[in-house]
């Protein structure tokens, strides 16, 4: 038999889709999904990769930063350690910056792949919805027009986002732009970098020509000029060469350098530090230091003191605290430099002491709470950055409002700074405690001085203590101690020959310098806050009342004049070249005479 041919058999049937794979975008959505999705790792990955490499550029507290600034604290004339900070500084900026750019775009990009990837991945996995129950059982057409209407509102969602994600990304271009044009400009043009630190300060010399911080240089009251004004009168204007209303009536004291006045002030809601061009008296700047509060009602505030604390001055800075523990630096231009709080201190009449400075170092004595209690230390912080550069041990006296001093004293450099029971004097190099004489007692207000070879203390007992021991030298010492005529307030005054003493009362008492022997006691009878001040060998006695009394220097009293203006004083002036600046409770004053 012929072969017979082989049956042909009927072709398999096409094959027929899936009932949920008939929509026409899937196949093209599931390859989409695909990109994207690997795209939105991969830029995922990157971003975590960047956000561990930024760590190495932190601009803030970049290991070899952080070590250069250490080591201009220690040298802070050495010019090419500023140099060195300057340039990594620039250049860890420019890193840092480059870096937020591309963190920035990798964002954007990164929620550009993921609008993409999520209505990819909606059609890839795209099933056709079986009828629901309910009203779509009934109105079968429903619920088409229900799923165009959502289709519409997604649809409106991603372009809306995607809109807002193109505005954002173009804005933070132009910004970024402008800082990094700033920062790669010196590749292209040759730019100055930008300054550093001023970590410079004064000579003693240059501070004596100035009145850089309560009671000027030294905080001994004595002016270095001859030509300090002898007679004013308000109610004429003789003598007067401005006056200017001030933001605050409180009592701290005036400082100056060279054409610029500075004060603080505040309330039971703010403080602030201003500035006055003391050629003129306008109020150059004012800037608020610390968080505002509440302001208590004005007879509330009524009779309270705030911001007693005088700030200090080294030419390039202004310094200021505040009984809140606040503690801030302006340049002369007003710009902050840095500003930082030691916390509100366990003291009854809140901080009164002012400031200190030594070279680089802001000094602050920081009293509180009681002997026991080992809250008091003293602090040093540069001037320049605000870093603590040393700290005393804890002090063992309670809470004080004196200031201490920096002076030469038994061929020596002593910070000197009393507290009840003890005034001890330190290292102002390294904070370390130099000697101690158990001599203070009560509330501690009135500041010492060193006149003559000896630090002066007038706290319950006037006590003159020789300067060049080591350890307790309550023993072995104190030269002579006296009684009489202590004030409570007002600091003591010392012309090298005789130690002036003024109670808040009006008893004017002098005693001689080298014995401690009384010379004489007179009383003045008007109330004195601010403490008395010598020039020319003349005493300047300012009373509460606006009348300020002149009288001789020397062991017997004899009254040279008397200046009077319409305000109270509190606050101690300064003496400067010509002129005296004096804070009255609402002006302050510029006397002197007006050039022919």
């Amino acid at each position: 038999m012929p072969d017979q041919p082989a049956p042909k058999l009927p072709p398999l049937p096409a094959k027929t889709p899936a009932p949920g794979d008939e929509h026409p975008w899937k196949e093209p959505a599931r390859r989409t999904a695909w990109v994207a999705g690997i795209y939105c790792a991969v830029l995922a990955v990157a971003l975590i990769f960047s956000y561990f490499q930024s760590r190495q550029v932190n601009p803030v507290d970049h290991p070899r930063l952080v070590a250069l600034k250490a080591a201009l604290v220690q040298k802070p004339t050495d010019e090419n350690l500023k140099q060195q900070i300057r340039e990594l500084d620039l250049e860890l900026r420019a890193a840092y910056f480059r870096h937020l750019a591309r963190v920035q775009r990798s964002g954007w990009l990164l929620l550009g792949g993921v609008l993409v990837l999520l209505p990819a991945l909606h059609f890839a996995t795209w099933r056709r919805r079986l009828p629901r129950p309910g009203k779509y059982v009934v109105r079968p057409d429903l619920f088409e027009r229900d799923a165009r209407l959502s289709r519409l509102a997604v649809t409106a969602v991603a372009v809306l986002g995607a809109g807002l994600a193109v505005w954002a990304v173009k804005s933070a271009h132009s910004d970024l732009d402008v800082v990094l044009a700033k920062q790669a400009a010196p590749a292209k043009a040759q730019i100055s970098p930008a300054p550093a630190v001023d970590a410079s300060f004064p000579s003693r010399e240059e501070m004596a020509r100035h009145w850089p911080r309560f009671r000027g240089p030294e905080g001994a009251g004595v002016s270095p000029y001859t030509n300090v004004p002898v007679r004013w009168d308000g109610e004429s204007s003789e003598g007067i060469l401005w006056k200017t209303p001030l933001p605050y009536g409180s009592p701290n004291s005036p400082v100056v350098w060279s054409n610029r006045v500075f004060m603080t002030g505040g309330n039971s809601g703010q403080r602030e530090v201003f500035c006055v061009d003391a050629d003129t008296g306008k109020l150059l700047w004012q800037r608020p230091v610390g968080k505002p509060g509440k302001r208590l009602p004005p007879e509330d505030e009524e009779g309270r003191f705030y911001a007693t604390s005088t700030c200090a001055t080294d030419g390039r800075r202004v310094f200021a605290i505040f009984e809140t523990g606040d503690l801030a630096a302006f340049d002369f231009q007003g710009q902050p430099v840095w500003q930082k709080s030691l916390g509100k201190p366990d003291n009854q009449y809140g901080h009164s002491a002012s400031l200190e400075l030594y070279k680089n170092l802001l000094i602050v004595q920081w009293d509180q709470a009681d002997e026991e209690a080992g809250k008091s230390v003293i602090y040093a912080f540069n001037t320049a950055t605000g870093a603590e550069v040393w700290k005393t041990a804890p002090r063992p006296v309670g809470a004080s409002w004196s200031t201490p001093v920096v002076a030469s004293a038994g061929n020596r450099t002593l910070l000197v700074a009393t507290g009840n029971p003890w005034l001890m004097t330190y290292d102002p190099d390294t904070g370390a405690e130099v000697w101690r004489a158990q001599v203070c007692h009560g509330e501690v207000t009135p500041s010492p001085i060193v006149a003559g070879g000896l630090v002066i203390t007038a706290n319950e007992e006037l006590v003159a203590t020789k300067p060049d021991g080591t350890g307790d030298v309550t023993k072995t010492h104190v030269l002579w101690k006296q009684l009489d005529g202590i004030p409570d307030i007002c600091s003591p005054l010392s012309d090298g020959k005789y130690v002036y003493l003024l109670t808040s009362s009006g008893i004017l008492t002098v005693y001689e310098l080298a014995t401690g022997k009384r010379q004489y006691e007179h009383e003045l009878e008007m109330e004195f806050k601010a403490s008395p001040a010598l020039a020319a060998g003349k005493l300047y006695l300012f009373g509460e009342n606006g009348v300020t009394i002149l009288a001789a220097a020397g062991p017997k009293f004899q009254e040279l004049g008397r200046n009077k203006l319409s305000d109270l004083v509190f606050a101690t002036p300064a003496l400067m070249e010509g002129r005296i600046y004096l804070r009255g409770r609402n002006q302050l004053y510029c006397l002197g005479q007006k050039a022919p």
